[in-house]
């Protein structure tokens, strides 16, 4: 199971609703081509109308985690999305514990200590 599945199940268990952002772009039969972000940033969009949040999350396995902190860091995009009262999230997903269980490490990005 994908970093991303697990967060959309993780964020629907907790009263979200969630769905993925991130999109193929191909460029024609044999080219490949490349994942692209919600505003360059984003693999998920989720609500929650109980906690009146909505929050834009970056998923990654666990080691990843600390290069998608520096990737927000640098976007002006999520710097924007955080300034006009959105939620910026890094999930990384490892496996912890005696019995290696997927455990989330979710890290929310201020830009500069706004709380």
């Amino acid at each position: 199971m994908s970093p991303t599945r697990r967060t959309l199940d993780f964020l629907r268990r907790n009263g979200y609703f969630a769905d993925v952002v991130e999109r193929w772009v191909g460029f024609g039969a044999g080219n490949g081509g490349i994942r692209k972000d919600y505003l360059g940033f984003a693999d998920v969009i989720a609500a929650n109308p109980t906690a009146r949040k909505i929050v834009a999350v970056q998923c990654c396995s666990g080691r990843d985690f600390q290069r998608r902190i520096r990737k927000l860091l640098e976007s002006s995009e999520a710097r924007a999305w955080r300034e006009a009262g959105g939620h910026v999230w890094v999930m990384g997903w490892r496996k912890l514990g005696r019995r290696r269980l997927w455990t989330p490490r979710v890290e929310e990005m201020t830009f500069g200590g706004e709380a």
